[in-house]
């Protein structure tokens, strides 16, 4: 066996050179990051035109493509192109507007027009998902071949038949069953029919309902039927969630600052069903749901794209993003698209303008959205959208705050505290109880939260059991941060990192500077704010263990960041920070949020309670001891300093060490 070793040699920056290095780097997770290209130049619209002329604008670009829709040339083709589809198809793709979506796409150069054709063919549920070129490149293999599946299909058909069994509530049962036969009548289903009648080979999946507050969805599990097992991608679509939401309200605020903005999310009816399977994978395309009048299961086609099919998620993402990509680029929308929900914002003054314009492109490629209900919402200065509530109040003065929505709030008490009841968890719900508690946990500033997670996710690895201490104490926490933690506050400076530089040394021996502290504050222009140097008296170092341990540098080092975290609160509340540490043991440990001794778990929560109550977005870094710049004042050593505030720390360090020994 060969074993090839690589070496990397280099010369440390000097401090001041790593400084404007860092500053070029930025923080790796800032919100523009998130904004795709042609949604900047969007945003940049709102900024060159007047409303006047943005108005203009959505009216000519509208009134081309009404006209258009309009013309003979064009109904015949759309027309022709109709009559091509499968019977199933015709149906469930009647109201689309395939050619003059084609069109559209085609006029404003999107990089991906087989979209159009996958559209007019159907969606398939098996097999390898065609490469756009539009998503990250993301390789994930099949599990099985197409082949096996069909050689295997009996013995898949058996184990959905025998899974395909009562949920044990009555009424659910029911409700299922019911909502089956409805969709059966707007054909989007086939059926009942008989397992003797369906074709060989043929795969099934399996139908049951998933309650979701007051309502039942249904879901198709094509993963039990083998059917998305098949499945091999070479991307991995990302629908834009809160975070894209956040980089178009930063970037919002940049381009219209002082001005009043409103948000509406659109949401379209049924999405997946406006979709039809292609007409060559019918044949994997069975679904058993139980009937609870004859205690049995009963077998269904499926004609629409169903809510459980791995290859649907890929086509559903792949179809909204060409939908987003026309608002943004013809209609110059600042809107997020995130599977079936659309959140777009507007200035108070074009609120019209924008709702005719979004409603305008729905109606001309014939997508069905919630024009009535309580899926309909109006311009509001607070969205709500994918759980969580967006509030836009203080938009003019430069804020606007990310929370969770008081229904998800109330659903994961309730979800919590049933688990703390039952005492018991299974993997699977575990590993729900993780996903809702991850989504929630983001809109929540800080990591204490975090830690809570992590405790749950331990559980699941485990292969889900009876709840331990920690555990049990973990989800009491995670409650009351879901109460009390804080929204995320965005402003039009969150992009604008701040950079900490901390140091500690400790030389014992030194009779005047036996440990010290160092940190510098820096802005995202590279210029030294402030720093602070000070020396740990004999009483401080002892509460550090100086009097049972060889060495203390760990915690004073952990120490010193704390120091520069609380000194510094006054410009890091809801900014970006950067936070460069030349000591590994305590990156790590500000990373994980997890310490071993007594000192540094107590050091640990007073880190993580700064970060959640300043709301800071904190990144921990390396830095070698060469390059550090908080070295030097660390040891005393002014001298890069001259000009550089220099602020006392003292009394916060006597604060932060209080309660320790």
């Amino acid at each position: 066996m060969l074993y090839v070793f690589e070496l990397a040699w280099g010369v440390p920056h000097e401090p001041e050179k790593f400084v404007q290095e860092a500053v070029t780097a930025g923080h790796p997770s800032q919100y523009e990051s998130f904004l795709p290209k042609i949604l900047h130049q969007a945003l940049e619209a709102h900024k060159a035109l007047s409303d006047a002329e943005l108005v203009k604008l959505r009216l000519k670009w509208v009134k081309k493509w009404t006209e258009r829709s309009q013309t003979l040339e064009l109904r015949a083709s759309e027309r022709d192109l109709k009559a091509s589809l499968p019977q199933h198809a015709k149906t469930i793709l009647k109201d689309k507007k395939i050619a003059l979506w084609k069109e559209m796409l085609e006029d404003l150069q999107y990089e991906d027009m087989g979209v159009v054709d996958e559209l007019v063919e159907g969606t398939k549920l098996l097999g390898e998902v065609p490469l756009t070129n539009v998503f990250p490149q993301h390789f994930k293999p099949a599990e099985f071949s197409v082949e096996d599946a069909k050689q295997e299909s009996q013995t898949l058909r058996e184990v959905v038949l025998k899974k395909t069994r009562s949920s044990g509530d009555r009424d659910l049962d029911a409700e299922v069953f019911e909502k089956t036969i409805e969709e059966v009548s707007k054909g989007w289903l086939a059926g009942p029919m008989e397992l003797s009648s369906l074709p060989e080979p043929s795969l099934i999946g399996r139908r049951f309902g998933l309650k979701q507050g007051p309502k039942t969805r249904l879901i198709d599990d094509l993963t039990v039927g083998g059917q998305n097992g098949t499945v091999q991608s070479n991307e991995s679509p990302k629908p834009q969630g809160p975070d894209v939401i956040a980089a178009i309200l930063i970037g919002l605020m940049k381009v219209l600052p002082g001005e009043s903005v409103e948000g509406r999310a659109y949401d379209l009816k049924s999405a997946y069903k406006q979709l039809a399977i292609c007409e060559s994978d019918l044949w994997a395309a069975f679904v058993s749901c139980f009937n609870p009048k004859t205690k049995s299961p009963s077998i269904f086609q499926l004609k629409a794209v169903p809510f459980g099919a791995t290859r649907a998620v890929y086509w559903f993402l792949r179809v909204v993003r060409s939908i987003w990509y026309i608002g943004v680029v013809g209609l110059k929308l600042p809107w997020s698209c995130f599977f079936d929900d659309f959140v777009v914002f507007s200035k108070q003054g074009m609120v019209k303008s924008t709702d005719a314009a979004v409603t305008a492109l729905f109606r001309l490629i014939g997508w069905k959205f919630a024009e009535e209900g309580e899926k309909c919402q109006q311009f509001s200065s607070e969205v709500s959208a994918l759980g969580i509530k967006v509030c836009l109040k203080d938009f003019s003065r430069g804020k606007v705050y990310f929370d969770n929505t008081e229904k998800r709030k109330q659903d994961l008490s309730d979800l919590i505290q049933e688990t703390l009841k039952s005492k018991n968890v299974t993997q699977k719900e575990g590993q729900v109880l993780r996903g809702k508690l991850q989504f929630a946990d983001s809109q929540v500033y800080g990591r204490l939260s975090k830690l809570c997670l992590a405790e749950v996710s331990k559980l699941c690895a485990s292969g889900g059991k009876a709840l331990d201490g920690q555990a049990e104490m973990a989800l009491k926490r995670f409650l009351g941060f879901l109460s009390s933690g804080k929204p995320r506050v965005l402003s039009c400076h969150t992009d604008r990192p701040f950079f900490l530089f901390t140091d500690a040394c400790f030389e014992p021996t030194s009779p005047f500077w036996a440990c010290g502290l160092g940190g510098v504050l820096v802005n995202d222009q590279g210029i030294l704010l402030e720093f602070f140097s000070c020396s740990l008296s004999d009483e401080e170092m002892k509460k550090l263990g100086s009097e049972s341990k060889k060495s203390i540098i760990f915690e004073a080092e952990l120490l010193a960041l704390i120091v520069a975290m609380y000194r510094w609160s006054s410009v890091l509340k809801s900014a970006s920070c950067v936070c460069y540490i030349d000591n590994n043991a305590v990156r790590d440990v500000a990373i994980s949020g997890r310490a071993r001794n007594a000192a540094g778990i107590h050091l640990l929560e007073r880190l993580l309670q700064v970060e959640m109550r300043l709301g800071v977005n904190a990144w921990f870094c390396r830095v070698a001891s060469e390059s550090n710049i908080a070295d030097y004042p660390s040891r005393n050593d002014l001298r890069l300093f001259n000009a550089v505030r220099q602020v006392e720390v003292k009394p916060l360090i006597r604060q932060i060490l209080k309660g320790f020994g």
